[in-house]
């Protein structure tokens, strides 16, 4: 009797216990739920994150500014500057609108580090002259004409700041001929010029009229410089 009454309670244990046991299968399944749950998250992440950094959301970039192919590049508080030196005899205006069919402008000169580049790409193009002048772009200050060296002129190009790169010839800007020279030149040599009491260094600037009628063989206005920014 006693064995009976055992085995009952043992069945109906087992029986109990079976019924309220957790299913390893449910547990499986959560687990897994609770993985992809979490995998899930992750890759919604990454998906944020390329948004973020391509075309959507503000990362692309746009490629750096160049210049054309044969163009100095200077790197100007204004931004990339690309400058390039043609030769021809042409007035002021004239070399102006030249530069404008090159979608440039006349361009003026930062400092001596951009001078001294300008007038070693200028010599090559008249292998047959020591020495000739270049329009860069300055004029006059109307309101100012009678000022110092460093005031009386400014820059035209839009782009060139500051008054380091007006380095004047010895005695200049002048205003000769009679108040006419009211715009600027920039004299590339080999070798300093001396023509009867005067002596003009390479690499400097002097004020021309703007139909540059002066200067003579060896200071005669016979290129231009054009400038514009970076594409």
């Amino acid at each position: 009797m006693t064995k009976i009454i055992f085995l009952f309670f043992f069945f109906l244990f087992a029986t109990v216990f079976a019924i309220f046991r957790p299913s390893d299968s449910d547990g499986s399944c959560e687990d897994e739920s609770r993985h992809h749950g979490g995998h899930g998250h992750k890759h919604h992440h990454r998906d944020d994150s390329s948004d973020e950094g391509g075309y959507g959301g503000g990362g692309y970039q746009d490629p750096e500014p160049r210049c054309p192919s044969g163009w100095l590049k200077f790197n100007r508080p204004t931004g990339l500057w690309c400058v390039k030196v043609f030769s021809g005899v042409l007035t002021q205006p004239d070399a102006e609108t030249a530069c404008q069919a090159q979608g440039a402008t006349l361009s003026g000169v930062q400092d001596e580090n951009e001078i001294t580049q300008i007038t070693a790409q200028a010599l090559p193009l008249l292998p047959s002259q020591s020495s000739f002048s270049i329009w860069i772009g300055a004029t006059r200050t109307t309101a100012c004409s009678p000022c110092t060296p460093l005031t009386s002129f400014q820059w035209t190009d839009g782009s060139t700041t500051g008054t380091s790169g007006f380095l004047w010839n010895l005695l200049q800007p002048d205003n000769n001929f009679g108040g006419t020279q009211s715009c600027v030149v920039l004299l590339a040599s080999t070798s300093l010029v001396i023509r009867d009491q005067w002596t003009w260094n390479a690499n400097r600037l002097d004020d021309e009229s703007c139909v540059g009628e002066r200067g003579g063989a060896l200071r005669g206005v016979k290129a231009y410089v054009c400038g514009k920014r970076g594409e």
